[in-house]
């Protein structure tokens, strides 16, 4: 029962994912809404990267107080054991910091701290990343 519901899950965050620029203007409200934004917090790493995925999809139209409502969520990745969810957290954190230094204070702040930290990440192609 568990891996059926795990795998429906993710099955729903992929259709999700597909189908996002049809979801309108207010897509993170529409997110949040539905919770499917707390799949960030879920234990599956598959489900957690495709959740990153989608935020970083719809980076582009968020507003400022949504970025601030998500950089601690998208920061708490600094330490997971997936390479490729930290990966996309890092993708987020550029946009973030190249897109939103207008808004500064406590998002631009974290988003930095985080990048830094990511300079010693266990994978050196992480740590490139980040350069580029």
């Amino acid at each position: 029962m568990f891996i059926g519901l795990l795998c429906c899950r993710l099955m729903c965050l992929k259709i999700v994912y597909s189908g996002l620029d049809t979801l309108g203007d207010d897509v993170y409200a529409t997110m949040k809404s539905k919770g499917l934004l707390k799949a960030l917090s879920d234990r599956d790493p598959d489900q957690q990267n495709l959740a990153l995925n989608i935020v970083l999809k719809m980076l582009s139209n968020l507003k400022p107080e949504q970025y601030q409502e998500l950089i601690h969520e998208v920061c708490n990745f600094e330490t997971h054991r997936s390479v490729d969810c930290r990966k996309v957290m890092y993708e987020i954190l550029k946009w973030i910091y190249d897109h939103c230094q207008d808004i500064g204070g406590v998002l631009i702040e974290e988003t930095k701290e985080t990048l830094l930290k990511g300079l010693s990440d266990d994978d050196p192609r992480l740590q490139n990343l980040i350069f580029e």
